[in-house]
């Protein structure tokens, strides 16, 4: 909600967005279900880049955050489930991406066009708001934010922002 009412400036300060996410997610790990195997690939070199650490932080944690309970959810209706979230940093030429995929039942392709909506939710609890605060967060960035999803095979969220670099060529 708070990426809805708040000013439409980001506050960027320039850092190593893989030692911040690294941080954030252990921060976040401990929290979650200890069956829930989760996995982090970051690029060995250090990744320097402007970004609104508090609000990148709200919108990854919002996509995690979905991405847990769907694995939760998979493993309670099938016994003996390996539930399993993983969070990739990539450098691309649009920019940095954060990729977080799960894989739970994965989204019905008939739900595909509502997700990211405003108070749209498959789940008989929560706001509806994440994902489309992640987006919000994204846009102000410069960037964006994609969604893959198979049913049966899971999900893929990928919050994307643009380098300065890059912001700087298309300018």
């Amino acid at each position: 909600m708070l990426d809805f009412s708040r000013s439409q400036q980001v506050e960027c300060s320039v850092q190593d967005i893989s030692e911040w996410l690294q941080t954030l997610l252990e921060e976040e790990a401990a929290r979650i279900d200890p069956a829930i195997a989760i996995k982090l690939e970051l690029p060995e070199a250090a990744v320097s880049v402007g970004f609104d650490p508090e609000r990148l932080r709200r919108a990854v944690i919002n996509i995690f955050n979905n991405a847990c309970e769907a694995v939760r959810a998979r493993l309670d209706i099938q016994p003996g489930f390996l539930p399993s979230v993983s969070i990739t940093l990539d450098q691309t030429q649009r920019g940095i991406e954060i990729r977080i995929s799960d894989n739970g039942p994965g989204i019905p392709k008939e739900l595909l066009p509502k997700v990211g909506e405003p108070f749209f939710t498959s789940k008989s609890f929560g706001s509806g708001l994440g994902v489309a605060a992640a987006t919000q967060v994204a846009l102000l960035h410069g960037g964006g934010l994609d969604l893959n999803s198979a049913v049966g095979e899971g999900a893929s969220f990928t919050i994307w922002l643009p380098t300065r670099e890059i912001r700087i060529r298309a300018a």
